[in-house]
């Protein structure tokens, strides 16, 4: 029987088969040739989890996004070296491969060439995966020095070396004049041995879950960060979680001049789920204060042994039937996963202007937007401006889009759709129905639906 080569089949047959691979397989097909790399990037894999650690084990490791404790493919560059029994290309660049372990999915490296060869590494992934996301630990550095302490010249180094994306550990003690507005704008922030940071630089925080531990805040500093939080800033936090607190705080100081409340069950739920990059945390706030910011944002602060966590409570799910006039801004605004808008003042104007806010790469949490109160189709024309849209293409997605509220599952007829994508080719599609107005993300852009809507 003769063979079949994979890259004869038409373009949409390719990608559905490489969508299908492990990611080993994956990564040896992109090994292949360059056109096979070429056909691997406009397939467009979703993006996996990824964590990169440096320092007493230098490690690339992907992790299946639906069984995080299940490894998919590890690269591992060894202490030691030894004997050469291939290499891999990256990015124009060869690694020496001394073993390849198909069982355990692991491809161990020489571990000279990691410090160079990690942002040739990740550059090809990157190329891999769509919107591939990293995140990096770090630990006495192998990379440069071997000293306990990391310094400022430490971590340009790592951060220029590494490049992550996502979020990054630093388990190292940092200097006395370490400059923590290097790190503020992770994602994801954990520094166990925070130290002397400024008050202003917490305030400064741009990250979504930040765990800091060994530091010198206080209950007045907290107060102040709390205060600061409430007038509005620090949009993105979600979690800040403070270790160091053995016993309870003294709560008139960290709460003096807010207003806030006990755990009412019609508020909020008494558990919180924090998901750090892969593993998913479930806290207690039972005990938590409850405290609202200038816009009506829900926040608990509640203690637990030895540390102290403040949460912001992020309503992934919106339905307002009855909206009123909300403002423009707070719609762009909007940090919802699914959001269910009805009785509002939203003009094409207004929705053009969202649309546009998001093509540039804004609200990407955001999956379903359904806006109430479209009986008539509305006038394309305005509702699209300046935008570049295509009719329903069916090599490009399915007709069907699946939306999933709580536990109802419902699907959407695109087949009247106009589709378009944003700044990084996330693709979208505005579409009218009777009395609303839908706009989706894709992410399974080729549903299998065979039942009636």
């Amino acid at each position: 029987m003769s063979s079949i080569k994979l890259l004869s089949f038409p373009f949409l047959i390719f990608s559905e088969i490489v969508r299908s691979m492990g990611i080993m397989e994956i990564f040896e097909l992109s090994q292949v040739s360059r056109r096979a790399l070429n056909y691997l990037n406009l397939a467009r894999i979703s993006k996996q989890m990824v964590n990169v650690v440096t320092g007493q084990r230098d490690a690339i490791s992907f992790f299946n996004t639906n069984n995080p404790t299940e490894n998919e493919l590890r690269i591992h560059f060894l202490k030691t070296s030894e004997p050469i029994i291939g290499q891999i290309k990256v990015n124009n660049v060869c690694i020496n491969v001394c073993e390849r372990d198909g069982s355990t999915k692991t491809i161990r490296c020489n571990s000279n060439q990691f410090a160079y060869g990690l942002v040739h590494m990740m550059t090809h992934f990157d190329k891999l995966f769509y919107r591939m996301e990293y995140a990096i630990g770090i630990k006495l550095s192998t990379i440069r020095g071997d000293g306990e302490i990391l310094s400022n010249g430490d971590c340009e180094y790592l951060l220029e070396t590494t490049r992550p994306t996502l979020g990054i550990t630093i388990f190292n003690k940092l200097s006395p004049d370490f400059n923590y507005k290097k790190i503020l704008h992770f994602s994801r922030l954990r520094v166990p041995n925070l130290g002397k940071m400024p008050l202003e630089d917490l305030k400064a925080l741009d990250s979504e879950i930040a765990n800091l531990g060994n530091h010198q805040f206080s209950e007045t500093d907290i107060n102040e960060f709390l205060h600061h939080w409430i007038k509005g800033n620090n949009g993105k936090l979600r979690r800040l979680k403070l270790d160091g607190f053995k016993e309870a705080p003294d709560w008139d100081i960290l709460l003096k001049d807010i207003v806030y409340t006990a755990w009412n069950t019609k508020e909020r739920k008494r558990y919180y789920k924090s998901k750090y990059t892969d593993e998913v945390e479930t806290i207690n706030c039972e005990n938590g204060k409850d405290f609202m910011d200038k816009d009506g944002q829900l926040a608990t602060v509640v203690h637990h042994s030895e540390f102290l966590d403040i949460l912001i409570l992020h309503f992934s799910r919106l339905r307002v039937p009855n909206l009123g006039k909300m403002p423009l801004e707070d719609l762009k605004a909007l940090d919802s996963e699914i959001a269910n808008l009805g009785n509002h003042q939203f003009t094409e104007a207004d929705i053009n202007e969202f649309l546009h806010h998001w093509i540039k790469g804004n609200n990407r949490k955001l999956r379903r937007l359904k806006l109430d109160g479209f009986k008539e189709a509305p006038d394309w024309d305005v509702l699209l401006k300046d935008i570049v849209y295509t009719e329903w293409n069916p090599k490009e997605r399915g007709r069907y889009y699946k939306s999933k509220y709580t536990h109802t599952e419902e699907i959407i007829d695109c087949e009247n759709g106009r589709d378009f994508r944003n700044k990084d080719g996330q693709l979208a599609t505005v579409v009218h129905h009777s009395e609303f107005l839908d706009f989706l993300v894709w992410n399974d852009r080729f549903l299998k639906y065979f039942g009636k809507r």
